[in-house]
């Protein structure tokens, strides 16, 4: 029983997590540090303003993730709290998220606040700043993509982006942001110029890294 509902919670988690980020490699809900089946059932029970609050005050990327989780299994249709979360795209405050094994911010990684270990899952907005996550939560909601917080986003452009979310949640027109696509790349998700800087620093001797290693 227990197993089924494992699979169960892992198969939710791939269908409501599939937006605007990617795995590279291997990746599943056990690579995830501070994270146990009791984490993820209060997650569940949390109300719309109690996530709002998390969203806010989130310092592990397990406490992240279950923040997404929650809003995707819970909210996929309500418009008031996503009307709410757009309102937290223009805060910038960063949080060093812990515990990030095997989450991949390429501009994270550069920085040193990421080890790379080779595979994960990658997220294209920022997670480190609420309005990344609030951003990333709108876009799995929605399945729409108005652009990216990343760890440069000036507060101009974050105004910007808040802006465009909420005429969309209004129902006006928005044009949709359209990535650059790497055709030609083997391997799209490491093509780009943050993870190609990214991965150069990653192969810099690290001893945090190889103790990570070791113990997987």
């Amino acid at each position: 029983m227990m197993k089924r509902k494992t699979l169960y919670i892992l198969l939710l988690l791939s269908f409501n997590l599939s937006f605007s980020q990617r795995l590279l490699t291997s990746w599943s809900q056990q690579n995830i540090e501070n994270y146990t089946k009791e984490m993820y059932d209060e997650a569940q029970k949390l109300s719309s303003s109690q996530l709002l609050e998390k969203n806010l005050h989130d310092e592990y990327w397990s406490e992240v993730f279950l923040t997404l989780n929650a809003s995707a299994n819970h909210h996929l249709s309500n418009t008031e709290y996503q009307k709410s979360i757009a309102l937290q795209l223009t805060n910038n405050s960063e949080t060093k998220l812990k515990g990030t094994s095997r989450l991949i911010i390429w501009d994270r990684i550069s920085n040193g606040d990421i080890i790379f270990e080779g595979k994960g899952l990658e997220f294209q907005n920022d997670l480190f700043t609420v309005a990344g996550r609030a951003n990333q939560i709108l876009q799995s909601l929605t399945k729409k993509n108005f652009g990216f917080v990343t760890i440069d986003s000036s507060k101009k452009e974050l105004e910007e982006l808040k802006s465009k979310w909420q005429d969309y949640l209004n129902n006006k027109p928005v044009e949709e942001f359209k990535p650059i696509k790497l055709e030609n790349s083997k391997i799209p998700e490491i093509s780009s110029l943050p993870a190609v800087k990214a991965l150069i620093i990653s192969l810099q001797p690290n001893a945090q890294k190889i103790r990570l290693q070791q113990a997987a």
